[in-house]
């Protein structure tokens, strides 16, 4: 596939423009949906000229040079243009990327993200419940087929990814840095489990660096690429609302995990529950629905009953493994209650989908 030279050539001013947007990262969006000329005009200031001129020098020569770079580093780039590129993100208008940075297996890399795929996010501060929450509701979705969609960050973003995989299903991150590198560092190894899996998209180049503003611009790509958007577990301000804000302008469901009233975590979702975003931006009543499982999930894309959630087979547990899991749904649920030599076999009920961490050490016991 070869991204169109239209659609580098509006990729490289967003590069030569990223300091600009990001002193006004707060409307990144709607600077984001301006024309080209639109958006030098906005944010040239002093350099308004130097940059029409060198906007007008870009060639084919330097597209081809972008094409090369991304080759070099595994990477696809894939335009509004071309036919591997979602359908479902083009709901986004004149906000869609115009070019996505994938990485991946090369037959997820040449096919589009499925058009039923679901979108999980939440606070990075998420409790062991939320963790454990996002885990088994991904890897149910997994278990029926579902692509699950996610941000990478720690807490919720991570544990869908991580309970997507657990299941052998495939997940897409949609990344805030450059698509060839970890982001955050600190998640290189699920990184890694997921280009070798499933699917790592960004809207920045390959020699982009990583920027505030686009923390704000993914979020309206993990609405765009999904069915519907699930909210797990969001204080008041939260990434996860925006997300959900850009789900509602793009006509999709917003699914939401109800919380416990008054805890901070559960802030930003009750909220939604009321039919608010962020401070006051109001949602279409249909639109939102609490869910309390991926079964709600699936009844809302599909109809009720249409698609089932498959009855889950976990890998048999050593009699060990079976021994630590009783002591972990007995009450020693954090990780600093396990003594250094029980660790491995910790680390073996996580891979086996038995049981998800959340911050601060904090475990789940996850229905098999």
């Amino acid at each position: 596939m070869t991204a169109c030279f239209p659609c580098l050539r509006r990729r490289w001013l967003i590069e030569r423009l990223a300091g600009h947007i990001e002193r006004q990262r707060t409307m990144v969006e709607n600077l984001l949906g301006l024309e080209d000329l639109e958006l030098i005009s906005l944010l040239g200031g002093r350099d308004h000229e130097e940059l029409v001129r060198a906007y007008a020098r870009f060639s084919h020569r330097d597209a081809e040079a972008q094409r090369e770079a991304a080759a070099e580093v595994q990477v696809a780039l894939v335009c509004r243009c071309a036919q591997e590129y979602p359908a479902q993100l083009l709901a986004l208008e004149a906000m869609a990327p115009a070019v996505l940075s994938v990485c991946g297996p090369a037959p997820l890399v040449n096919r589009p993200v499925p058009d039923d795929a679901v979108a999980i996010v939440g606070t990075r501060g998420a409790t062991s419940y939320g963790c454990g929450a996002a885990a088994r509701i991904a890897g149910d979705l997994a278990a029926a087929g579902v692509t699950v969609i996610s941000g990478m960050a720690p807490g919720i973003d991570s544990a869908a990814h991580e309970g997507a995989l657990a299941q052998g299903g495939a997940t897409v991150a949609v990344l805030a840095g450059p698509p060839q590198t970890a982001y955050p560092v600190r998640k290189t190894r699920l990184y890694r489990e997921i280009r070798e899996h499933g699917q790592v998209i960004s809207e920045l180049g390959p020699a982009m660096a990583t920027w505030r503003w686009a923390l704000r611009a993914r979020n309206r790509v993990i609405a765009g690429l999904a069915a519907i958007t699930v909210v797990i577990e969001a204080p008041i301000r939260s990434g996860a609302l925006i997300t959900a804000w850009h789900a509602d302008r793009c006509r999709r469901w917003i699914g939401v995990l109800p919380g416990p009233v008054g805890h901070p975590q559960s802030g930003g979702t009750n909220l939604l529950l009321a039919k608010f975003v962020a401070a006051r931006d109001h949602v279409e009543p249909g639109r939102v629905r609490a869910v309390r499982n991926a079964q709600d999930i699936l009844d809302l894309i599909h109809g009720e009953g249409i698609v089932e959630v498959p009855d889950r087979v976990r890998a048999a547990l050593t009699p060990g493994e079976s021994e630590l899991l009783r002591r972990i749904a007995a009450g020693d649920d954090n990780v600093t209650r396990i003594e250094v030599s029980s660790l491995s076999t910790l680390a073996a009920l996580e891979l086996k989908g038995a049981v998800a961490r959340g911050p601060g050490g904090g475990l789940t016991v996850l229905g098999g």
